[in-house]
């Protein structure tokens, strides 16, 4: 009533000047005067801001990154999409592993600038009066994949700007009402701010601090726009992605692009956003080390549940290393380091290779509080006071890791929790091998020394966060600030750790997507907001939609399988066939109905992938006629059938397919290098069932079902 009667006030006075005689100069200013008094009185910018901003996650809820861990930079990732998967997207973790996600992404924070390339993103968790709903948008954005993306970023850019949903535009009232609750848009509506005018709103920024004024300007112009019907995707766009470089943010810091961040579930996160709208995360789930020590104390052994080992020798003869102000202390010198490495990728039949280094240098053992300088008299042990510099950096940032991700998720940071003594001597032995000048180290990264200590000092911090934040009580808090407490802290931090390392499957290595469906913990995009060290940079919200999935293109790799799979069955084509190559000729020509032309191939042409008579995947690659194989990692293939089109889940199953075919040449040997025409119709069969179940796992969990026709022939082809 306050603000009509001023503007009753106004529209009165001018109408007094436009009636009355201009030139009558008394007059003119008694209106003057009226005006100025009246304007003194509309409510300024700050007053419509009292409720404050509706997402206040910032770099200070960063809390977990860990730049010891910069430069881990595993080459092969497993794609989440063949993860199973709960109704709002959240990807269950059933083994340890590399994983990645190419995930739809949203802007959170209008008014700033989008991703740079350089940049790094660290994980914090939504915060906030309206973090709650905002998650909310995120997760029924994967069960409502025929929600425009552009509408679910427009209603999140209205919710951040406290725009009035009923003064919205009917296609965005839809949107609302199909993702949040009448009670939410209720609440929403009650917590809405006026739209203010561009007159007032450039007097009221014109006061404001230059760090927030964007933001402030940003979301009062959507406000308005939003209220309006005529106002496109792209005009809301401009006004909420600004364009160029942010200004140097005094209270950001540089954050290292591909930084890791510990998560309180018991796995490490990292962003690649390429845009406001797509966001490549990427995920390392630990898996448990046995950490062995001999008689002084110091780690002796270090071992994977798959076999892989690494076995560390000492030299007694020469005395330890010690430092004044820290008796706990000591260093030690290496004269032997063997390392039984099992490749990651071979499913049934371990393959291990051993490598050994002699004297690579030496390591510090135990503690270094309460050290400063250190004074060498040995020479064999160089470089210690730079190893003890970053010793006490590391063990100072892995307390704050710890009492961060106890804040984050709920439970009081334990100091000195069990593992905290083998997560301090790893880092060490990692430092001292990273510093060591040994010419193989880094030769093939799983190979790598300094690799193996860091992903058992993942293991431990995840051993050692679980153990910090335990709660006395038993008891976990059913909400935090900005919402319901996330699905996995109902099963304690310890009890989650447990369920990722020492869960249900006995194959520790990446997973074959069809696990059993036993509980595990879950990874849920939309809980995770990457980053940014400069606040003039956007936030990033994480959606479960990932890049390209949709389902007439998924029904369409499903039929292609079945058709093929359909060729493989036919006995006919097996009994017709003279050899291999004339069966693998027929069944091409059923499958497709072309006839094979005569001739021989050209002279230079690429093959698709298949795995080789030494169980490796690739493709051939013939240049000019002469032959050359091409080895692919997993995510090499990914790469490759991105190239050619397939989307994200096309090509997960052509993975799965491969994947297949490594199995059988483990355990098949001459069958499978050598087939016959029946042995290759078995071993596709088997490939292309396996690839048909994931194509149609998906379709049930996201497309609403599979097609009678493709369900039927797949039970009677693969039963």
């Amino acid at each position: 009533m306050k603000t009509l009667r001023l503007r009753v006030l106004l529209f009165s006075t001018l109408s007094v000047l436009i009636l009355a005689n201009w030139t009558d100069r008394p007059q003119w200013r008694q209106a003057e005067d009226v005006i100025r008094k009246a304007q003194e009185k509309i409510p300024d910018l700050s007053s419509l801001l009292a409720g404050g901003p509706a997402l206040t996650t910032s770099l200070n809820d960063a809390l977990t990154e860990v730049t010891f861990l910069d430069g881990f930079d595993p080459p092969v990732f497993s794609s989440m999409a063949g993860l199973p998967r709960g109704p709002g997207g959240e990807f269950r973790l059933v083994a340890p592993g590399f994983y990645r996600f190419r995930a739809e992404s949203y802007c959170l924070k209008a008014g700033t600038h989008g991703p740079g390339s350089g940049e790094g993103y660290l994980y914090a968790p939504l915060a906030g009066p309206r973090a709650a709903v905002v998650r909310k948008i995120l997760r029924n954005s994967y069960a409502h994949p025929d929600v425009p993306t552009h509408r679910i970023q427009a209603l999140l850019w209205a919710i951040i700007a406290r725009t009035k949903i009923s003064d919205m535009a009917p296609e965005m009232k839809l949107t609302a009402a199909q993702l949040l609750s009448p009670d939410e848009i209720l609440e929403l509506n009650g917590g809405a701010l006026a739209i203010v005018q561009e007159q007032v709103l450039q007097r009221s920024l014109a006061k404001a601090a230059p760090a927030v004024r964007p933001v402030l300007e940003a979301e009062a112009r959507l406000r308005r726009m939003l209220t309006q019907a005529e106002s496109s995707y792209d005009q809301l766009e401009r006004v909420a992605v600004l364009a160029g470089e942010p200004a140097t943010d005094k209270e950001g810091r540089d954050i290292r692009r591909g930084r890791w961040s510990y998560h309180p579930v018991g796995y490490f996160v990292r962003y690649f956003p390429s845009s406001y709208t797509r966001d490549t995360i990427e995920l390392v789930v630990p898996d448990p080390f046995a950490v062995e020590r001999d008689s002084l104390g110091r780690i002796a052994r270090l071992a994977r549940r798959n076999g892989t080992a690494l076995t560390v020798q000492y030299q007694d003869e020469t005395p330890p290393l010690t430092v004044d102000g820290a008796p706990g202390l000591r260093g030690f010198v290496i004269t032997k380091v063997t390392l039984d490495a099992r490749d990651d990728w071979s499913y049934e039949r371990p393959i291990f290779r051993r490598h050994v280094w002699t004297n690579p240098g030496w390591t510090f053992c135990g503690p270094p509080e309460g050290a400063w300088r250190v004074k060498v008299a040995d020479s064999r042990y160089h470089g210690a006071q730079a190893l003890l510099d970053s010793a006490r950096q590391i063990t100072r940032e892995l307390e704050g890791v710890l009492r961060g991700a106890g804040k984050h998720s709920g439970h009081p940071y334990r100091a000195a929790p069990p593992g905290l003594t083998d997560l301090v001597d790893l880092a060490h032995l990692a430092l001292a091998f990273e510093k060591s000048s040994l010419p193989t180290r880094g030769e093939t990264w799983f190979a790598d020394p300094a690799v193996l200590v860091k992903r058992a000092w993942m293991s431990a911090l995840c051993r050692a966060g679980a153990a910090s934040s335990s709660s006395t009580s038993g008891l976990v808090p059913s909400s935090y600030e900005g919402g319901p407490f996330p699905v996995w802290a109902s099963l304690g931090p310890l009890a989650v750790w447990e369920s990722l390392c020492f869960g249900r499957r006995s194959n520790w290595d990446p997973p074959v997507v069809h696990a059993s469906d036993g509980d595990a913990a879950g990874f849920d995009p939309s809980e995770n907001v990457a980053t940014p060290g400069n606040a003039g940079r956007q936030r990033i919200g994480n959606s479960g939609r990932g890049e390209s999935d949709d389902c007439e293109a998924v029904q369409k790799n499903l039929r292609n399988a079945l058709a093929w799979l359909d060729g493989f069955s036919n006995p006919d084509l097996i009994n017709q066939a003279k050899g291999v190559g004339d069966y693998s000729r027929l069944v091409d020509e059923y499958v497709t109905g072309e006839k094979t032309p005569p001739g021989k191939p050209p002279s230079s042409y690429e093959t698709d992938a298949y795995v080789s008579s030494k169980c490796e995947v690739g493709y051939t690659k013939v240049t000019n006629g002469q032959e050359e194989w091409v080895t692919l990692t997993f995510d090499g293939l990914r790469d490759r059938l991105g190239d050619k089109g397939y989307s994200q889940t096309g090509a997960e199953g052509v993975v799965i397919h491969e994947r297949t075919h490594m199995q059988q040449c483990w355990n098949w040997g001459d069958t499978f290098t050598n087939p016959t025409p029946a042995d290759l119709g078995r071993s596709e069969r088997e490939a292309y069932c396996a690839e048909a179940k994931f194509l149609m796992d998906y379709l049930r969990q996201k497309c609403g079902g599979v097609p009678a026709d493709m369900q039927e022939k797949f039970d009677k082809l693969c039963r």
